[in-house]
């Protein structure tokens, strides 16, 4: 029997295997007698767009068998007037693409022949009847009155009694009840051609319209399967297919359905309109039950002009407050560049922004960025290949010099002290200093959680380089991060905005699967898997906040308060209350922004913080913009990227999929109490807050706190533009501005 290799060929075009061009004596290289009337029988054989073959019923659903392949079977008979010379002999192509026989057969051009496809060892004739299924009457005429018998086949017994399998979801058992024959026609030579033609015929079983959707994946409804008894079909590409006895009544999937031999047979399968029961299953279709599993949630969802139905989860554990200050217990000397995020050993990688889950004593390499990746120098982060006016390589450090080595002190800058620049909680960090090659710094045990930025300067206070520090509960790189994927990327979201500080609540999902089956009161039984990965979910309790970030620079701004369009408080190493950024409307150097960190910069003549605007400060080989800003890929981080290791700015190409293409988008859930709106079209679900922005001309003032939500991608748009996410209370949509404003940021993990 065949494989899939054949599974996809009934109904279209058929493609001819001719073999031509042979004379008498050396067709395929067979000896050949004297006597033309006893030489031994050569075939061809093909398959053709003729009366009665199913192709020329197609409607463009269907598929036929378009060639023979090598080790195909067929069955051959002779007939010297009503006497058998040939009952069922096996001839096999082989691959040279000859047709072998099993044993020999006589030919004679004044012999009949008879061939069919595919070869079964029970089709043998006596006389004109077939030795197998003599159980079924032969067939006089189809559903509209027209003759059956084909005039050309003598043996309308054989195909009315050809065996169909009642299960045909098996590829064999479906393939093996079509059958194909033909007469053959004797040529000049030894040789019979045969062109096959359909003579069974075939039902196309379109699915029907009823839907379901998990509830964090409600873009798309996704059809369900179909319970089938009695004669069972095969599926291909989404629809059922039954090869049917010609003329007789056939009932698959509740429907009924007649055709004459070879022809193709169209019927979309009920959809349910009615009432209907739900039965679960939790052993895989082994047993059901209509007692739902405490885990799932099945309802109807409204607005569908089919049956709908929308599946949730129930977690397994909840309601566990996640604390926002840090663990007990303490660290000492703690090498940040030397652990992951999760606090587990590595190879050296840096960033400008480090996670802390512990008080103790902490330290961190005195290096640009993210210009150590994984043990090793990682020159694409400062000196990318590319150039253009929008191109900027190598990227600069504060002396406005060519950053040419990843150590500060080896690119003509000299570390000399460390400062505590603001941290937006009391005594999250205490003590700063430098040791060697290290800035070190002091975390109370169970400090509150928060942000702070400290800085290295050279002897005369300038600052040479400053980090973001982020003090946050473990479960913020525990938790999983939602996978979304889109164009062939995989973008890894992490749980909550860079900086993120509020309460949530965890909620544990224990892995689970279950098998719902639809049973209408009439119509085809549907059936669905649902199945539920293990996952935690953490989900805001309250109102938070998180810092702001200019497009392009690596240091943060100062928060707001999280429930209003007023700053948060910062204090300076010593618990005393300080301000944490200022203003100004200078056309600056990058030199300038890195040496005042504090400074909110805007240039009126390109809206962005800098003199001169380039495309890839956040990804590192983004030379252009695509119109449509749909810049596909992974971003490539730089030593300006404000994320921590292992993270970065996305490209745009993330949010232009969330956002369905930049537009309007209602895959997502608002809570006025805690300002989030949620995307629900992934498990877990994503949490954007409604944090506002500090605006590009007067960086001082806050605006939409609770009530809008704005976070950077890495692709530009313009000059003077870069593309972000904006949510709204009610809707998600994809846009640009001016790269002086301060938005948030949120991290997925870096390729």
């Amino acid at each position: 029997m065949k494989t899939n290799k054949f599974s996809k060929l009934f109904y279209a075009a058929m493609t001819a295997l001719l073999m031509t061009g042979c004379n008498a004596d050396d067709y395929y290289g067979q000896p050949q007698p004297d006597n033309n009337n006893s030489r031994s029988l050569t075939i061809e054989v093909t398959t053709s767009d003729v009366s009665g073959s199913r192709a020329s019923y197609s409607t463009g659903g269907g598929t036929a068998k378009e060639t023979f392949v090598a080790g195909d079977e067929i069955g051959v008979y002779g007939m010297n007037g009503s006497t058998l010379i040939a009952n069922n002999v096996k001839f096999t192509l082989n691959a040279e693409g000859h047709w072998m026989p099993e044993s020999d057969v006589t030919y004679s051009h004044e012999y009949t022949y008879y061939a069919y496809y595919p070869y079964n060892s029970s089709a043998t004739l006596t006389s004109n009847s077939c030795s197998f299924d003599s159980s079924s009457a032969p067939v006089t005429e189809d559903l509209e009155g027209n003759p059956y018998d084909d005039t050309n086949d003598k043996f309308a017994s054989f195909i009315t009694h050809w065996p169909i399998a009642v299960d045909q979801s098996d590829v064999e058992n479906f393939e093996a009840s079509d059958l194909l024959a033909a007469r053959g026609v004797n040529q000049s030579v030894p040789v019979v051609r045969f062109t096959m033609a359909h003579k069974m015929a075939m039902a196309q079983l379109v699915p029907s319209y009823n839907k379901w959707y998990y509830s964090y994946d409600q873009s798309t409804a996704l059809t369900m399967g179909i319970i089938f008894t009695g004669n069972i079909p095969y599926e291909m590409d989404g629809n059922f297919y039954y090869i049917m006895r010609p003329g007789t009544n056939t009932t698959v999937g509740g429907q009924t359905m007649q055709a004459s031999s070879g022809k193709f047979y169209y019927k979309r399968l009920e959809t349910i309109t009615g009432s209907y029961e739900l039965q679960y299953s939790t052993n895989g279709g082994s047993t059901y039950s209509t007692t739902k599993p405490s885990w799932l949630n099945v309802s109807e969802k409204d607005g569908e002009d089919y049956t709908t139905l929308l599946v949730s989860f129930n977690p397994t554990t909840s309601g566990t407050v996640v604390s926002t200050t840090l663990p007990s217990g303490t660290v000492s000397d703690y090498d940040l560049s030397l652990h992951d995020v999760n606090g587990n050993s590595c190879s050296r990688t840096t960033a400008n922004s480090y996670m802390i889950h512990k008080g103790g004593t902490y330290k961190l390499p005195l290096v640009y960025g993210n210009a150590i990746k994984n043990g090793t120098t990682n020159t694409p982060a400062f000196s990318p290949s590319g150039s253009g006016a929008d191109f900027l390589s190598p990227f600069l450090n504060s002396s406005g010099q060519e950053i040419t080595d990843p150590w500060i002190k080896n690119n003509s800058e000299t570390p000399n002290n460390a400062v505590l620049l603001w941290q937006d909680a009391n005594r999250i960090i205490t003590a700063v200093g430098v040791s060697g090659d290290y800035l070190t710094f002091t975390v109370p045990e169970s400090a509150p959680c928060g942000n702070a930025v400290v800085a290295i300067r050279n002897s005369s206070n300038q600052v040479l380089w400053s980090w973001h520090i982020w003090a946050c509960p473990d479960w913020y790189t525990s938790a999983a991060n939602t996978t979304i994927s889109n164009a062939g990327y995989d973008y890894e979201v992490a749980p909550v905005n860079l900086g993120w500080v509020g309460s949530f609540t965890k909620n544990t999902y224990s892995e689970n699967s279950c098998v719902v089956k639809m049973i209408p009161t009439s119509g085809t039984p549907l059936i669905f898997t649902v199945n539920l990965p293990q996952a935690e979910e953490y989900t805001p309790t309250s109102y938070g906040y998180c810092p702001y970030y200019q497009w392009g620079r690596k240091d943060p701004e100062q928060p707001s308060t999280g429930n209003a369009n007023s700053a948060h408080a910062v204090y300076d190493v010593n618990g005393n209350a300080g301000t944490a950024l200022t203003h100004s409307s200078s056309s600056v150097s990058i030199a300038t922004t890195i040496r005042n960190p504090t400074i909110h910069y805007y240039n009126s003549s390109n809206y962005g913080p800098y003199a001169s605007n380039q495309y890839n400060l956040w990804d590192a080989y983004e030379t252009t913009v695509t119109s449509s800003g749909n810049y596909a890929g992974y971003t490539v981080k730089t030593i300006y990227d404000p994320c921590p290791p292992g993270y970065c700015v996305p490209r745009g190409n993330l949010y232009y999929y969330m956002t369905n293409g930049g537009t309007n988008t209602g895959n997502a859930t608002w809570s006025g109490s805690y300002y989030m709106r949620t995307w629900t079209k992934h498990f877990p679900a994503i949490h954007f807050p409604a944090a506002g922005f500090r605006y590009y001309s007067s960086g001082t003032s806050l605006s939409y706190v609770t009530s809008n939500g704005y976070c950077w991608s890495s692709s530009a748009y313009s000059d003077a533009s870069a593309r972000y996410l904006d949510l709204y209370s009610s809707y998600f949509i994809w846009y640009y501005y001016y790269r002086a404003f301060g938005f948030s940021v949120r991290p997925v993990v870096e390729k």
